[in-house]
């Protein structure tokens, strides 16, 4: 993919995200400091999707040692922000980002999975309820038609 097709292509996805209202990662706004952390969080938000090629294996190439994918045409390397946006994410994921990550994750996604959880439970205990409850009034029934 060239550079203008890749940035075509990642134009697209981001329109069919926000078309079909899909949620992706929002990187934390600065706290208006000015400085690295609002630099490198500009610089990720620009690269978003990602656009990521993936290899394992190394190839030599001019005694260095490249992870990368071998084509025709040349290589695709995958630490070459020139040609993927591995690093960028690799960076973005482990090293300035994963606290937040981590929170994000454990006060959004773990709640909404928790409240589902006990929703789904109170909903079961209430059909059980109410199974038990249309079984005594049926037992009742037996009870008055007997006396």
């Amino acid at each position: 993919m060239t550079p203008e097709e890749c940035k075509d292509f990642k134009e697209q996805i981001l329109k069919e995200i926000a078309q079909h209202k899909i949620k992706i990662y929002e990187f934390p706004e600065s706290t208006g400091e000015e400085g690295e952390g609002a630099d490198t969080n500009r610089a990720l938000r620009a690269r978003v999707p990602f656009a990521v090629v993936g290899a394992n294996t190394v190839i030599e190439q001019d005694g260095r040692r490249i992870r990368g994918r071998k084509y025709p045409w040349g290589i695709a390397e995958v630490e070459n922000l020139e040609h993927c946006d591995f690093l960028a994410l690799r960076n973005m994921v482990i090293r300035t980002h994963l606290q937040d990550l981590k929170d994000v994750t454990s006060s959004v996604h773990y709640e909404n999975y928790r409240c589902r959880k006990l929703a789904g439970l109170n909903t079961r205990r209430t059909a059980t309820r109410t199974k038990l409850q249309q079984e005594s009034i049926s037992s009742d029934g037996r009870r008055e038609k007997r006396a």
